[in-house]
């Protein structure tokens, strides 16, 4: 009780702080000392608090505060967190294409020599379905998975829903990635719109790679042949390579959409993968010259997909294309 007390009375201080900049501009720490009768240590962890929300700036010369209008503020923390969902961005990014690489380049052939990496290799249907059984079940912070195909039977669905709803129910967080085509599906239709209500993350992509199962960060199921998946399966364990799958599949999740995403409210025009993706590192803040790179493309091509995506969204700037996004439920 007495830190909550003591939290309110530094934010009734910090705003009074606040105000007193306001109304009498920049100061020196120890003028505000005479404006506010404190102690040191409570003026200091008030101007620290205000320091985190930017409404306050030391001189770089006079060393006066000066107060910031909250909107600027606001900016500079926008401005911020892009910074480090950008950096995070080329970091997912680079781990995603190391991946994608050996994935296309070198065939997966798990056979539990590689030294120094926990591997478990099984190949009988009856013990792999087991054991997905078991190590799903157990999961206690995430599930996520890709599902390239086919087209799961109904019964395999009721089974999964069921046990995503049990997940769901200790607090699991469950994700799950389709190709785009699985929607045409009536029985796929209906198993997405009941995990979304029941609480999964379900999103489309126009290319899910590999099957791909991974329980809570720690361990990961894949192929043991990409082509052949009837072959059985490889379970990674710790490290940086079950890292670089999560990575991996963060930015398969980034760039996809949920199954209500592909059909707008308020326009007919229909927006392909590439322009859905487009909108999204725009909506991101995200620099030009990165977007290209994000996309595999040229910086002229880039400036012709804009050009494409502004006359698609009927937008006359990048903000009113943001917005109209977020109405139409692209966003």
């Amino acid at each position: 009780m007495s830190d909550e007390l003591d939290a309110q009375r530094t934010d009734a201080l910090a705003h009074q702080i606040y105000e007193t900049l306001r109304a009498g501009g920049p100061l020196p720490a120890d003028q505000l000392r005479s404006c506010v009768p404190v102690s040191t240590e409570r003026l200091s962890t008030a101007l620290n608090d205000l320091r985190t929300l930017r409404v306050v700036k030391p001189g770089m010369q006079d060393r006066k505060i000066t107060a910031v209008p909250t909107g600027a503020a606001l900016k500079e923390l926008l401005r911020e967190q892009r910074e480090r969902l950008c950096t995070a961005l080329d970091d997912m990014l680079r781990r995603s294409d190391t991946v994608d690489r050996l994935l296309t380049d070198y065939p997966l052939q798990c056979n539990g020599e590689l030294t120094g990496l926990p591997m478990t290799v099984l190949t009988e249907r009856d013990e792999i379905d087991q054991f997905l059984t078991d190590l799903t079940e157990t999961a206690v912070s995430t599930l996520e998975s890709m599902h390239p195909g086919p087209l799961p039977l109904a019964e395999k669905l009721s089974a999964s829903l069921a046990k995503d709803r049990r997940l769901l129910s200790r607090g699991v967080m469950v994700r799950s990635l389709y190709p785009t085509s699985f929607p045409s599906a009536t029985r796929l239709r209906r198993y997405f719109q009941d995990a979304a209500e029941a609480g999964s993350g379900i999103r489309l992509s126009s290319h899910v790679p590999v099957d791909l199962l991974i329980v809570d960060r720690q361990a990961v199921v894949l192929p043991l042949d990409v082509a052949n998946p009837g072959m059985g399966i490889c379970i990674l364990r710790g490290g940086a390579v079950v890292q670089s799958f999560v990575s991996f599949f963060e930015c398969f999740w980034m760039l996809a959409t949920p199954p209500s995403a592909g059909t707008p409210r308020q326009t007919g025009q229909q927006l392909n993968d590439q322009q859905q993706a487009l909108l999204k590192l725009l909506a991101g803040g995200m620099k030009d010259e990165r977007i290209a790179r994000v996309l595999g493309v040229s910086p002229r091509t880039l400036s012709r997909l804009i050009s494409e995506l502004m006359i698609a969204v009927e937008a006359d700037s990048r903000f009113q294309a943001g917005v109209k996004a977020v109405q139409c439920g692209w966003l």
